[in-house]
């Protein structure tokens, strides 16, 4: 101690090289902290790099642009599958060609618009000389004096476009009599549950669900059951009719049951002169349930 107050510039030196080697040192400690970090993300970049080359297809340039032209021919394969399937109709276009836009938010214009179809439909029965009832509503008795709730509008008209081109595919085949004709309930856009109001029960049924084709988000569909009694040929007249229909129809099941000692109503011609009933002078009642089908718009159609 004395010897540091004679010397006190060498003390102040040894105290000075004390201080910075103390600095030195936790310098250095922060450099090998940050070391330590940069290799570790110098790891996980490493790490990402792998499993990016480990992917099937790897994402380069080239692989992108084979993966394009995948989706076009994905796209092309999807357009020849709407044209067996829907007539070459693009969703869109699945519409009545006699059903004005106005109509899918107007009930009144809805309702004046059953009705004409209803009046339409006995005189085409009457022209073919089909036995319906007088009071025959043709699966519309819910509408007999108000028109659907708006919401159900669309639904209503795009089951009244249907019914239309089913009865007058019926009628050509002219049956002895018409029976019914039965629909799905309507529902309404982004609606689980079919509305009670405006209810006739004897409008609808409920398909089982192992007859319908329907894939949500692909195809919606609606169901229709149809009863008329006839020969044999009527039926087979009917589903050939169908057959050719540029519409989507697709029948579901047929049920057929004998009427034992009937026979032909007089006066009825026959549904085609080139079919000839297979059980000759006998009658049966048939029971049709036909799918109305409707592709979904592909909203990837605008792009990636």
């Amino acid at each position: 101690m004395n010897w540091f107050k004679r010397d006190s510039l060498v003390g102040a030196v040894v105290i000075g090289s004390v201080l910075a080697l103390t600095g030195e040192a936790w310098l250095l400690r922060q450099s090998i902290a940050v070391a330590h970090r940069e290799l570790d993300l110098l790891g996980q970049k490493r790490r990402e790099r792998a499993g990016l080359e480990a992917r099937s297809p790897v994402p380069t340039g080239e692989n992108e642009e084979a993966i394009l032209k995948e989706l076009a021919a994905a796209r092309a394969r999807l357009a020849s599958a709407r044209e067996g399937a829907f007539g070459g109709l693009h969703p869109k276009e699945v519409r009545p060609p006699d059903e004005p836009p106005r109509l899918a938010s107007r009930t009144i214009d809805a309702y004046f618009d059953i009705s004409a179809l209803v009046g339409q439909e006995r005189a085409l029965a009457e022209k073919m000389r089909v036995s319906i009832r007088a009071d025959e509503r043709f699966g519309f008795a819910a509408y007999a004096r108000e028109g659907p709730a708006a919401d159900l509008v669309p639904a209503v008209l795009r089951q009244r476009r249907a019914i239309h081109s089913l009865l007058e595919i019926l009628f050509a085949a002219r049956p002895a009599s018409f029976t019914s004709i039965r629909r799905e309930h309507p529902v309404a856009k982004g609606v689980s549950v079919a509305p009670g109001k405006g209810d006739a029960s004897a409008d609808f049924f409920v398909p089982p669900k192992s007859h319908s084709l329907r894939i949500p988000g692909q195809i919606e569909s609606d169901g229709f059951e149809l009863e008329f009694t006839g020969q044999t040929r009527v039926l087979r007249a009917f589903i050939s009719r169908l057959a050719a229909e540029e519409m989507p129809f697709a029948v579901r099941s047929v049920e057929v049951e004998p009427l034992s000692g009937s026979a032909p109503e007089a006066g009825v011609p026959p549904a085609n002169d080139d079919m000839q009933a297979i059980v000759a002078r006998n009658l049966s009642r048939f029971r049709v349930t036909v799918e109305f089908l409707t592709p979904v718009p592909d909203r990837s159609e605008g792009g990636l």
